[in-house]
């Protein structure tokens, strides 16, 4: 029992060391090339995460020089659990997917995606059976801003959705968009909502909802927003 809660730890230390590299990353990644696009394999298949039991396949794709991943598939074992032709995927400069085997038997999947036609890129978290997809949810891509916000004891990881212009730091306004803040719990990232309105009434003086509203402009209060 206590080389398994060692293990768990241990890897648990690792799954956010690796998040924290993942979220240091500016969405200008190095996988950005000048070369041909059928010298680089554009259309050829790639494992972005290979084990015995769980598996990840997609095929590269360009767009403007920009490597992204398409066709995706999941596998458990030999057998596809899941399969996707629609979606651009993104690695992060090769830091995503992160994979967790979770104790409660479920695998956790983290992998950027496109979310709009601007390209702006947010996050999946997939969950799955051994068998099955679970769920799907969309969390934004996390910046580099890792630490106990709410001093509840876990460090909490945040960041803006996309579909909106990027937040500007340096106005006295802008529209409502909360930032999402998510702790690593051992079911999975886990959406922390005490930290977000935390967020929200120290930016804005108020809190608003969850969602991002266009329609609302609000002055920014804080002069030191993190």
């Amino acid at each position: 029992m206590a080389v398994r809660k060692l293990f768990h730890f241990l890897f648990t230390m690792l799954a956010i060391v690796v998040l924290i590299f993942t979220c240091n990353t500016v969405k200008n990644p190095s996988d950005i090339f000048d070369q041909d696009e059928t010298e680089l394999g554009n259309g050829e298949m790639k494992w972005l995460s290979q084990s015995d039991s769980f598996s990840i396949l997609a095929a590269r794709w360009l767009k403007q020089g920009e490597v992204f991943y398409r066709n995706l598939k999941v596998l458990h074992q030999s057998d596809t659990i899941f399969a996707d032709s629609t979606t651009a995927y993104y690695t992060n400069y090769g830091l995503l997917p992160i994979v967790r085997h979770l104790d409660n038997g479920k695998t956790e999947v983290l992998l950027g995606f496109v979310s709009d036609n601007d390209f702006q890129i947010d996050m999946l978290q997939m969950m799955f059976s051994p068998q099955k997809l679970l769920s799907i949810d969309t969390l934004p891509m996390f910046d580099g801003n890792h630490f106990d916000y709410d001093e509840d004891g876990q460090v909490e990881f945040s960041g803006f959705l996309g579909g909106f212009p990027t937040y500007c730091f340096d106005c006295d306004s802008d529209y409502y968009r909360p930032k999402l803040f998510y702790e690593m719990s051992l079911e999975g990232m886990a959406f922390d909502s005490i930290a977000t309105k935390m967020w929200v009434e120290q930016t804005y003086g108020g809190f608003y909802g969850f969602t991002p509203d266009s329609s609302r402009v609000l002055p920014i209060t804080s002069q030191n927003l993190k």
